[in-house]
């Protein structure tokens, strides 16, 4: 800040504040030290400080003029349009504050629970035989399994009949229920973490019901391209697996999901600084890192696991499309 001048009345210093802020001109009113009487005008902004002086020097010859009266009122109306933005900006800040998070975030919370439930109830997500690992799985099909799969199976595990098998059937929720099988508590925590984190901060600023569609859309996308692409490319295929005769996927992971959290938000920081969402770089590094890290060959070996790279890529990039087609139809 820069000193601009000292005026003696408070009357002539409303009058000059009000006039100089509907010049844009920013400045701070401060009672004078020691003995003297009257107020000191400091400029905020030292880069208008010469036009401040320009209109001081004005202000001066006849700080009675009948517009310096008139700048009260725009001034007032000036602060008013300032403090009415400050609500706004702050309705779209996200706070969360401890026990706060179930009342302000169900639906968030709500998914948190299921996976764990169905991570209890598969034995850690390793049970193949449970009755709600067949039950969300992609495609679960009872003995004795129909000699047309079977054929396909030994033959084409990449045909489409075969990956679609349930939902030819009618059983549309499998597209998405596998989100809910978690293999192992790594995965478990990991994916939950991210959840947490995403979940609450969308349906904080949005709703649970738009929480609850990007959750679903995301899930069903990612999970058809994941169990509809080759094998050779990283799809995953049905198969008969030892100790159950059921033909079954092995997918399972609230992953996709989560890359679809994180897109979303990550673009809408990007083309919309006030929609409220804001996610920082090093998390951005984490997650682009961790993506790519599990597209390598060594991934596999190191988590025991094979990855569904398809899903975490596919969740990705649907949720960065949801995330900028606000900006797009405007």
């Amino acid at each position: 800040m820069r000193l601009l001048g000292e005026i003696e009345s408070s009357d002539q210093t409303t009058r000059l504040v009000a006039w100089l802020m509907t010049k844009g001109i920013k400045v701070k009113v401060e009672p004078m030290d020691g003995s003297g009487t009257g107020y000191e005008v400091w400029v905020k902004d030292e880069d208008l400080l010469e036009e401040a002086k320009s209109e001081f020097a004005e202000f001066k010859v006849d700080p009675e003029a009948a517009r310096y009266d008139e700048a009260i009122k725009a001034a007032d109306a000036i602060a008013r349009e300032e403090a009415l933005q400050r609500k706004r900006m702050q309705k779209n800040i996200v706070k969360v504050q401890g026990g706060q998070v179930a009342k302000r975030s169900p639906l968030t919370v709500l998914l948190i629970a299921l996976c764990g439930i169905v991570f209890l109830m598969t034995d850690l997500g390793e049970s193949h035989d449970s009755a709600m690992y067949k039950a969300l799985q992609f495609v679960s099909i009872a003995p004795p399994v129909p000699d047309d799969l079977m054929s396909k199976v030994r033959t084409d595990r990449d045909d489409l009949g075969l990956r679609l098998a349930n939902v030819k059937r009618g059983e549309l929720w499998r597209l998405a229920t596998p989100a809910f099988i978690h293999h192992g508590v790594f995965h478990l925590l990991f994916n939950m973490m991210w959840l947490y984190q995403f979940g609450r901060m969308i349906e904080n600023r949005y709703s649970a019901l738009s929480l609850g569609l990007l959750v679903l859309g995301t899930a069903v996308i990612s999970n058809f391209f994941q169990c509809t692409v080759p094998e050779g490319v990283g799809g995953i295929g049905p198969r008969i697996f030892s100790g159950s005769p059921y033909l079954l996927t092995h997918l399972g992971g609230m992953s996709g999901v989560v890359y679809g959290l994180f897109g979303f938000i990550w673009i809408r920081s990007k083309v919309d600084p006030s929609s409220g969402m804001f996610i920082t770089q090093g998390t951005v590094t984490i997650l682009l890192v961790w993506l790519f890290f599990c597209m390598t060959p060594f991934s596999g070996e190191l988590l025991r696991s094979n990855v569904a790279n398809w899903a975490h890529g596919i969740g990705l990039l649907v949720g960065m499309a949801t995330g900028y087609w606000p900006a797009l139809r405007k």
